[in-house]
């Protein structure tokens, strides 16, 4: 600050002083410059009031000071005993007065002074002195401004006004132009609805000779040390409309009830532009200050000009509205404007306030029983936010017919009361009492409001609140109910009467009252709002026990509450929706995307797994932990084109989400044209020696299974031919010339369109008919019958040798000592082995509801091993590989399946047991497909459920047609054993195989798995003689299914629907 401004303020501080000190009627008068560290001096209120004559040396007759509560009570405070007024924060005088000059700015406050005998309320008013502490400001830091070209010299255009909250001197002075070598000036005009700003054209402008100018206003502000603002004026000359809207009136006053109507019109606005067509075509509008002020309380009517009312005006909130009203032509320009000062009407429609204001430690009005009459209470204000005769008040003591002769009021000042005691309280036994007031305004009709104050008459205190703890703790999980109790705090007091009773409440500064609530008697805690864990987890505050005594006694204790995480938040997919695409033919785990969902929780509820529920034709699997969709199979288009998979997020409270994903099937050229037309059987056509040329043979017909490019055939004859032509397009064969010989044969290609290219050829034979000669037809009938008869004749013969070969092979296998056995079940549900014929037991073992339906006594699956009872139902673990044979082919050929594929399966099924040996599914035989759902058991391959109705199979298991999936009650069965078996096979997924193979395994996986189960080959134990001897099993073991199966009942029935051989 500079020293001259410095030495005016301490003269000012002095002379007001000095002024404060001889003035009368008890109002004070203070000046200090904003922005000054907090506690800065103020003034003495003691000195400058002259008190220092009323009241002499003795410190017992010595005044208290207070502030009463108002608008300037945050800003100063007075010192209790001393009276000098101080700053309690730096003052901003922008802050405090908004617009004020800086003689206006004035905070005013209500000094109390009271003694034992004496009360007497001051008033002080503060004058907050501006400093240039603000430098002026634009609205924006630049505007674009069309100017037509035919603008005549010393035409205005309105820019944006600088704003400088400083005031005074310190407010804006003056503006000028950079650079200043343009056809243009600024002037500022005062209108009635403040300063204007305008651009002012002082040369002729010529746009074809320059179109455009760039230039900075700069606003400049009148301190010791000048700030400035500027704003880039980008300047566009054009052509055209040169005349703005002018209103008819440049302020429009009127004055509306505060009771008014909404949407009820007050004013009418009205503009004209002597341009013709759209340009004189007029929108009304507000000022964009006028909008952000008042935009939802006032509406204009953009094409009348009616302004209505849209929120209900308040005259205690503001008495007069100042409008900005424009009005904009179709050419754009700078809008016209016209003031609207809307007056606002008062209406009774506010009861009296009546406050109390008790000046005691504890905020509670108290009294010895033994005070003399005339003994202060509390101090009585009351306010009408309504004016004139609406807002005149007056109070007398007095409520519902209650006692209030040992109370009355004084009046101090307007509004204002003393609440003074006009008998001693001896007589009394009461502990407490209350005083009440009642106020009347002098409206019409009047209204008025009752207030009372209860005032407590204790005995001596002598002793402060005690808490039980010297701190509390709680803890609440999160999303808990509104009101859960958390604790409860406990203090005492040994005082008698109301020296003894304790209230409790926060203490202040405390963040508490947004979460907690406390009972102020019973000092229970409650919740005031779900706790949240990923909010905040520690909540801290203090809580304040008071007692009722006079002068009371508090104590302070802290309370802390720790929030409890919950997993209480769901996955939730995010890139919603899915969809991805897979060219046909690529490798089995392609990666075709990846589906993402996220969890807020915090560890460890925020780990999320992906499973698959629904996936056609058991195509794809997605990774648990990552979420990416990779193929298990190789894709081919043209049998299905698109699919639609159903994934589901899971955490470990099971909720979930679930997304869809798309995948579509990209074609690939990877299928050539089929000819249907002609083929080898059928490729001979007929012309005769007088076909013309140019007349149709043929059509060659063909197909191609891919789209697109890959699917558009072309046509061609492969060797040059002067007799004939093909059609490109449609495979039509036309005549070229007239035969010359018999028999012409054409080699015709179809090839189609895709990248590389596929072609196909076929023949067409053409021969020439003569008279006499027989049809194709008739020769194709004798030739038929005569291949007939040759092909009965080979089918027989292959026959015979057939079932000599088959007596051959069982012949054999019974003199190596190889047992064929049949399946049956007891009574009990035991599967037992009937072997050569005989009831001979070869193997048995505990079938419980996990492996058959003991109610229809049919067994689902066989094995050539006793499997023990399982340790767990439904939970198996799973071979590594399978061997099987084609016996179909020409010749055998060998290769690993994996018994578990991690494509479908990885969701849906349960890995098979590594101690069945063999196994093989006879649901589907004799290729009628009957589902899982009409079985109810636990299959000991393939799929493993808890006697649950399966719906699907998995393909590898060597059934076709086949549809994954479990429902999702049962899918919980497998979480714990599932994830840790599903990644230990292979992932390559071999095509689906038909029930009548053998399936095989080597040697090394026989012993492998006879060792589980208790077999040792070449030993002579009491469990192998028991089952018969182990050492003379083949190298190989088979199970064959030719799907024919005898079951036998415990009755002795048959069912020979399904049979199936095991042969040992």
């Amino acid at each position: 600050m500079p020293h001259g401004r410095l030495y005016t303020v301490v003269c000012a501080l002095a002379v007001f002083t000095c002024l404060a000190s001889s003035q009368s009627g008890d109002v004070l008068r203070y000046v200090i410059e904003e922005n000054q560290p907090p506690d800065t001096v103020i003034g003495d209120v003691m000195a400058d009031a002259n008190l220092t004559l009323t009241f002499d040396a003795d410190d017992t007759r010595r005044p208290r000071f207070g502030v009463l509560l108002g608008a300037g009570t945050g800003y100063v405070t007075v010192n209790a005993t001393s009276g000098v007024l101080r700053s309690t924060v730096s003052i901003d005088r922008e802050a405090v007065c908004v617009g004020a000059d800086s003689d206006n700015c004035v905070i005013s406050i209500d000094v109390v002074v009271t003694s034992a005998t004496y009360f007497d309320v001051i008033n002080v008013k503060i004058v907050v002195a501006d400093v240039n502490d603000n430098a002026p400001t634009f609205p924006q830091p630049e505007v674009t401004l069309p100017i037509p070209e035919s603008a005549r010299t010393g035409s205005g255009f309105d820019i944006p006004v600088a704003d400088d909250p400083d005031a005074g001197e310190n407010g804006i002075r003056t503006y000028y132009i950079v650079p200043d070598r343009t056809p243009f000036s600024v002037v500022v005009t005062d209108t009635a609805f403040g300063p204007s700003l305008q651009l002012v054209v002082t040369q002729q402008l010529d746009r074809e000779t320059l179109d455009a100018y760039s230039l900075v206003v700069v606003a400049i502000d009148g301190g010791d040390v000048p700030l400035s603002g500027t704003i880039r004026i980008h300047v566009d000359i054009q052509d055209a409309n040169d005349n703005i809207p002018r209103f008819n009136q440049n302020t429009y006053t009127t004055r509306v009830s505060e009771n008014e109507c909404l949407s009820s019109p007050i004013v009418t606005i009205s503009a004209t532009d002597p341009d013709l067509g759209e340009f004189g075509r007029i929108r009304y509008g507000f000022s964009d200050k006028t909008y952000a002020s008042y935009g939802d309380t006032f509406r204009i009517n953009e094409t009348s000009g009616d302004i209505t009312l849209e929120r209900a005006l308040d005259y205690e909130a503001e008495v007069t509205y100042r409008l900005t009203a424009t009005a904009v032509d179709g050419g754009g320009l700078v809008p016209g404007r016209a003031a609207i000062l809307i007056h606002v009407n008062d209406v009774n429609d506010n009861d009296p306030v009546i406050t109390f204001t008790v000046f005691t430690p504890s905020g509670l009005a108290a009294v010895s029983k033994s005070a003399d009459p005339g003994t202060f209470l509390a101090h009585v204000s009351v306010a009408d936010a309504d004016s004139k005769q609406n807002g005149a008040v007056s109070c007398v003591v007095g409520f519902a017919n209650e006692s209030t002769s040992a109370f009355d009021l004084k009046p101090i000042q307007p509004h204002q009361y003393k609440l003074v005691t006009t008998a001693a309280l001896n007589s009394t036994n009461q502990t407490t009492t209350r005083a009440c007031v009642t106020c009347v305004d002098s409206g019409k009709p009047k209204r008025s409001a009752t207030s009372c104050l209860n005032v407590s008459v204790p005995d001596e205190n002598a002793n402060r609140p005690r808490f039980a703890k010297p701190s509390y703790f709680a803890s609440i999980a999160e999303n808990n109910r509104i009101g859960a109790f958390l604790l409860r705090v406990r203090a005492t007091d040994p005082d008698d009467g109301v020296g003894g009773v304790v209230k409790y409440g926060l203490a202040p500064g405390n963040e508490t009252e947004r979460c907690c609530s406390l009972d102020t008697t019973s000092g229970v805690i409650r919740a005031e709002i779900a706790f949240d864990f990923e909010r905040k987890r520690r909540y801290e505050f203090r809580v304040r026990a008071t007692d009722g005594a006079v002068r009371a006694n508090s104590a302070e204790v802290d309370v802390i509450v720790y929030v409890l995480n919950r997993n209480d938040e769901t996955p939730v997919f995010t890139g919603l929706p899915y969809a991805f695409t897979v060219p046909e033919n690529v490798p089995v785990n392609t990666s075709v995307g990846r589906v993402i969902a996220s969890n807020v929780d915090s560890a460890p509820f925020d780990v999320i797994e992906y499973v698959i529920v629904s996936a056609a034709n058991c195509s794809f699997r997605v990774d648990p932990q990552s979420g990416v969709l990779s193929t298990t199979r190789m894709m081919d288009r043209e049998a299905q084109a698109d699919y639609v998979i159903e994934v589901v997020a899971w955490n470990t409270a099971l909720k979930s989400d679930t997304a869809i994903v798309q995948v579509s099937v990209l074609d690939v050229n990877d299928n050539s044209p089929v000819i249907t037309y002609p083929t080898r059987s059928n490729n001979a056509v007929y012309v005769t020696a007088n076909t013309p040329v140019g007349a149709i043979v043929c059509r060659v017909i063909a197909r191609d299974d891919d789209v697109g490019d890959n699917a558009n055939l072309t046509f061609a004859v492969t060797r040059s031919n002067k007799l004939f032509q093909i059609d490109r397009s449609s495979g039509v064969i036309t005549t070229a010339a007239r035969m010359r010989g018999e028999v012409t044969w054409l080699r015709v290609s179809v090839t189609d369109q895709g990248s590389p290219a596929m072609t196909s050829t076929a023949v067409v034979v053409v021969k020439l008919r003569t008279s006499g000669q027989r049809s194709a037809a008739e020769v194709d009938r004798t030739s038929a019958a005569g291949t007939a008869g040759i092909t009965a004749i080979v089918v027989g013969v292959v026959c015979f040798l057939v079932v000599c070969l088959g007596v051959f092979v069982a012949a054999k296998m019974i003199a190596r000592g190889r047992l064929v056995c049949r399946q049956k079940c007891d009574a009990r549900g035991r599967v037992q082995y009937s072997c050569n014929g005989d009831d001979t037991i070869l193997s048995a073992y505990d079938v419980d509801e996990h492996v058959i339906d003991t109610s229809r006594c049919q067994v689902v699956s066989g094995v050539v091993a006793e499997v023990p009872r399982l340790p767990r139902p439904g939970i198996l673990r799973h071979p590594s590989k399978v061997r099987f044979a084609d016996t179909d082919a020409a010749s055998e050929t060998s290769r690993d399946v994996p018994s578990l594929d991690s494509g479908c399966c990885h969701s849906d099924e349960t890995p098979m047991t590594s101690q069945i040996l063999a196994s093989y599914e006879s649901a589907y035989c004799l290729g009628t497909p009957r589902r899982f759902a009409d079985t109810r058991f636990t299959m000991p391959l393939g799929n493993v459920l808890h006697s649950t109705p399966v719906s699907g199979c998995c393909p590898y298991i060597g059934i076709s047609n086949c549809q994954c999936g479990l429902s999702p009650e049962f899918r919980h069965i497998f979480a714990d054993s599932f994830h840790e078996q599903i990644h230990r096979d292979s992932n390559r997924h071999d095509s689906v195989v038909e029930p009548t193979l053998q399936w095989r395994r080597a040697i090394h996986d026989q012993e492998a798995a006879l060792t589980d189960f208790g077999y040792r080959q070449n030993e002579d134990t009491p469990s192998n003689r028991e089952r018969g001897d182990m050492t003379a099993s083949p190298s190989e073991l088979t199970i064959q299914s030719p799907c024919k199966t005898t079951y036998e009942s415990s009755t002795g029935e048959q069912d020979s629907s399904n049979s199936s051989s095991v042969i040992l």
